[in-house]
């Protein structure tokens, strides 16, 4: 008996891990959505990205397909209309595209939430990105002259420039996470599929969250339905932006360099 329930184990391992294995794939999914709840406000309230990878062989894929839908209503919300648009990727430099790296990131956390591993991968705001963030959110008389003195607004402006105090920002929010708060009106998701021969694999994560992360693996276990495993690791990101085309909407949001914003913010309310 003993040994039958070892070899079912790892029959069943071996079945939820094909679809992970570069060599069982036949298609990768991305599926990026950011919108609001359709009973608020008029007009488009979802856009949907969808891109497909193809196998070429072994680990190599290519992009194959991407798809934009965005979502619309009227102001009686009495109809809805979604219009769908084949983007051309003829002109996309990225033919030939390395899966396996993603494929290990995605099942191995490592604590890289730090200013060493983020600030090398971020460029520096210029002031007009600094001014622009500011305008955004209702604070450029931050900036003005009866605010601050000329002195003091290029002290601000330098320190932004060069991420004076990231590493306080970056514990703040790391452990200021949204994870367990519900969103009931807007959202900003990603989901990734590996579709193999006999089966697939899905992660998820949630932009609300700083870098999108953790990431979360869903696993179909046969007694337990379905099991969430998180990983955290900012190298799933990396590994992302070098397989979607430049011209994805996806490239901008898991980009560590989507934090700038947000820093500048905190910067502006707590330096200033």
């Amino acid at each position: 008996m003993k040994y039958i329930f070892l070899l079912l184990l790892v029959f069943f391992c071996q079945k939820f891990s094909l679809a992970q294995n570069p060599d069982s794939l036949s298609k990768m999914i991305f599926e990026y959505s950011v919108g609001r709840d359709a009973t608020i406000n008029s007009g488009i309230y979802l856009i949907t990205e969808i891109i497909e990878l193809s196998k070429k062989s072994g680990d190599l894929f290519t992009t194959s397909a991407i798809t934009r839908i965005s979502s619309w209503h009227n102001e009686e919300r009495t109809q809805y209309r979604y219009d769908t648009t084949q983007i051309n990727i003829s002109k996309i430099r990225k033919t030939k595209l390395e899966v396996g790296d993603l494929i290990k990131q995605l099942n191995t956390s490592e604590d890289n939430f730090n200013i060493d591993f983020i600030l090398p991968k971020l460029t520096n705001p210029s002031r007009k990105d600094i001014i622009a963030v500011s305008e955004k959110y209702n604070k450029k008389q931050h900036f003005q002259k009866n605010y601050l003195d000329k002195k003091d607004r290029r002290k601000a402006i330098r320190e932004m420039k060069n991420f004076y105090q990231l590493d306080s920002f970056l514990n703040i929010i790391k452990n200021d996470s949204l994870e367990n708060t519900f969103f009931s009106h807007y959202f900003h998701n990603l989901s990734i599929v590996f579709v193999g021969r006999k089966d697939t694999s899905n992660y998820r994560c949630r932009f609300y969250e700083p870098f999108g992360q953790p990431f979360k693996k869903i696993i179909k276990n046969l007694k337990s339905g379905l099991v969430i495993k998180k990983i955290s690791n900012l190298k799933i990101n990396l590994a992302i932006q070098g397989l979607i085309p430049d011209i994805s909407l996806l490239l901008k949001a898991i980009d560590l360099n989507a934090i700038k914003e947000s820093y500048i913010n905190w910067y502006i309310d707590t330096k200033m």
